[in-house]
């Protein structure tokens, strides 16, 4: 009775809404359409606003602005983000937003992790300035070392952010010293995920410092077997396309060949929708 009406009201309000979501939206639509983007007075709007605030971003009377506006917009919104990054915190990787301040991930050093992720981004964006700024750090070994990296770390994230941001800055740039530092960091990162010679899966959080003592994971056939701790699936498969294309571009196999195995692995585990993947705590 009184609990059906009022989901019967509750029904009807919603749909209400939702009738009124798309009529606004298709309205918008027809605004947008009949505007176009080569609306003389509508750029010159833009311009005006543009000149007085590079990064105020503005839809006056509800039009898109034009193509050309949109990229200098996200242009000089892109620059200012990386400017506050670049002035409180350069050579760290990340800057804290609340209070500009530089931190690094690991406490014996800093990856450059924050500057490496962006490295790609500038150059699309036509950054030049400041990606070639990044481009003489990250090259330099003296200031930026990572063997001296003498803490655990994540084998995912200096993969995906590391690794890959040296790669594809390499391949928007062609500067050879990016794709050296990329391969000495994949060698670093294959060292942890190898034990009496044998190439196996990498631990999550192993060491890059050559000189630190560790184990690769082995492989469990069984989770019951002993004691052992896991490594997430992450680690071994979303990795693939970094190491593929550190041996495409170095023109090594070594690469290549290691996370085929990885990802061997995964299937031969993962067929019965679980996975009993780990090491031997």
């Amino acid at each position: 009775g009184a609990s059906a009406g009022k989901l019967a009201k509750v029904a009807c309000i919603s749909l209400l809404f939702l009738a009124a979501l798309a009529a606004v939206i298709s309205h918008q639509a027809h605004v947008w359409s009949a505007g176009g983007v080569n609306d003389e007075s509508l750029n010159a709007e833009f311009d005006q606003t543009h000149a007085a605030n590079p990064t105020k971003w503005m839809l006056p009377k509800g039009r898109m602005p034009p193509v050309e506006v949109c990229r200098e917009i996200i242009k000089n919104f892109t620059k200012a983000s990386y400017a506050s990054y670049e002035r409180h915190a350069f050579g760290k990787d990340e800057v804290k937003p609340l209070t500009g301040e530089g931190f690094n991930w690991y406490p014996s050093g800093s990856l450059g992790i924050g500057m490496i992720d962006s490295l790609d981004t500038l150059l699309l964006a036509g950054l030049d300035e400041e990606a070639e700024r990044i481009i003489d750090f990250v090259t330099d070994k003296n200031k930026l070392d990572f063997t001296k990296i003498t803490d655990r770390v994540s084998f995912f994230e200096v993969t995906i952010r590391v690794l890959g941001g040296l790669l594809s800055g390499y391949h928007l740039s062609q500067r050879q010293g990016l794709l050296d530092r990329a391969v000495e960091l994949g060698d670093l990162l294959l060292n942890a995920a190898t034990d009496n010679g044998e190439r196996l899966i990498p631990r999550p959080y192993p060491y890059l410092n050559p000189n630190r003592v560790q184990r690769a994971a082995q492989w469990a056939a069984s989770s019951v077997e002993k004691k052992r701790t896991s490594t997430s699936i992450v680690v071994l498969a979303s990795v693939q396309l970094e190491f593929r294309t550190l041996s495409h571009f170095s023109k090594d196999p070594k690469y290549d060949t290691a996370v085929r195995k990885w990802q061997e692995i995964v299937m031969s585990q993962c067929t019965t929708g679980r996975c009993a993947l780990g090491y031997e705590d």
